[in-house]
């Protein structure tokens, strides 16, 4: 499994970070992942303001999912992207959020992800202080063509080793394949990220 890292910065109360996780083991295929995310991102960032910066690592490590343990680290060509968007950005404490769904199951519960997407321009605020269905509807094709079902660098939700507790054994960590993602239709609230 290949962990990929994105930097938001230049707004207020960012840095931020993500870590996206793919199929694949080997130097070709973090390329590949981080061409991927260069891509999404690019694909909407007419819609991003223009005083954030996200930058894809080119350091791409290739993770053990049973253990979480480091198996090798790939050196690729990082990526910046600069939005281009010169409204102001909603709150910094509000931001996009792209669901994760995979069709793998552990303990009785649907393994699932999801990552924070800041900096939409302000336009994008319904008048309810929601998302504006346009977004949510922009975004599918780009998070569709991020996940690439078949592909062998699918995007992938690492549910982590998990020790014993009430009565239950330990599990070894589990990497699940993506199904679907998308927006959520509402702003996803991060009180950590108030400047």
């Amino acid at each position: 499994m290949l962990r990929c890292t994105v930097e938001y910065t230049g707004l207020p109360g960012l840095p931020g970070y993500n870590t996206i996780h793919f199929l694949g083991t080997t130097a070709a295929d973090a390329q590949i992942c981080v061409n991927k995310l260069d891509t999404f991102f690019n694909s909407f960032e007419t819609l991003l303001v223009d005083r954030l910066t996200i930058t894809v690592s080119g350091e791409v490590k290739d993770i053990d999912p049973a253990t979480g343990d480091t198996e090798a680290v790939y050196q690729v060509p990082p990526v910046v992207i600069l939005p281009s968007n010169t409204a102001d950005p909603i709150p910094m404490a509000s931001q996009g959020l792209a669901r994760i769904r995979t069709n793998q199951i552990r303990r009785n519960r649907q393994i699932q992800g999801r990552f924070n997407i800041p900096g939409f321009a302000e336009s994008l605020n319904d008048s309810n202080g929601g998302v504006v269905t346009q977004l949510v509807n922009d975004l599918q094709g780009p998070l569709t063509a991020l996940v690439g079902i078949g592909s062998d660098t699918q995007l992938a939700v690492w549910a982590r080793p998990i020790g014993a507790a009430g009565g239950l054994p330990g599990a070894a960590g589990v990497v699940a394949t993506a199904t679907n993602a998308q927006l959520w239709t509402q702003w996803a609230v991060l009180r950590s990220r108030r400047p």
